[in-house]
């Protein structure tokens, strides 16, 4: 296997690849890691242009792909509920590793790679995701601590009563935090455009990535426990034609 920088050509398969990861990881009962469409296609793009995401090659055809940098990560800046980090020398980040499952050892070949190009490697997952946990641990990574962030969360009048499921997000990586009968709170800190009071927010629509398909999958339903679920005081405008 090797690694090189990812291109703007390589886009279409690294999509491949994360859609490949969401579905591993709903089938492994992680249904809360990377909703909302995350990582998005502007957020590798940005990560080629910047030259910061890598593919790595098996017999030529891409088999995963992740992003590197060696440079400081802000949200590493403070941990809690554990040791600290080891020592405060600089470091190297990765980011978002997926992979088809098609190659074995693909994931500890690229965080081998990373640690030999830097010396100092600190990585973040997600506590659902046990599989990137225990490959960590096999690396020889030890946990030290739970990171936490400056975060932005907006309340939308919609809640369980009406139908929503706080597992969702609404396509612009905004996460289902909380939540009660008549309302909810969604983490908006990411959403790239920034958020303001009365802004509308979709639910579900026929854009790719936040249609009732879409929402079915992360549910592990069909779209029509999805449509079925919102409930009767939930107002209907009717369309024709």
């Amino acid at each position: 296997m090797e690694i090189r920088v990812a291109e703007r050509s390589d886009l279409p398969r690294l999509m491949e690849l994360y859609d490949a990861a969401r579905a591993f990881m709903r089938r492994r009962g992680n249904d809360v890691q990377w909703v909302g469409g995350y990582p998005s296609r502007e957020m590798i793009l940005a990560g080629i242009d910047a030259g910061e995401q890598y593919v790595c090659l098996n017999d030529g055809s891409i088999a995963a792909t992740f992003w590197f940098a060696a440079a400081p990560e802000p949200t590493y800046a403070e941990i809690f509920d554990g040791p600290g980090w080891l020592d405060d020398a600089p470091y190297g980040v990765v980011h978002r590793l997926a992979s088809d499952g098609s190659v074995r050892g693909v994931g500890a070949f690229c965080l081998e790679w990373c640690l030999e190009r830097c010396g100092n490697i600190r990585v973040d997952t997600h506590a659902c995701n046990a599989v990137m946990q225990n490959l960590l641990e096999r690396l020889g990574y030890s946990r030290r601590g739970v990171l936490t962030r400056p975060s932005r969360v907006a309340t939308v009048p919609i809640g369980y009563a009406d139908g929503l499921d706080r597992r969702l997000g609404n396509g612009l990586w905004a996460m289902v935090v909380g939540g009660c009968m008549d309302s909810c709170m969604i983490d908006v800190t990411d959403v790239p455009s920034g958020v303001q009071v009365g802004d509308e927010v979709t639910i579900f629509s026929a854009a790719p990535g936040n249609t009732a398909a879409d929402m079915a999958a992360v549910l592990d339903t069909i779209p029509y426990e999805v449509l079925t679920s919102v409930s009767a005081r939930v107002k209907r405008i009717y369309t024709k034609e």
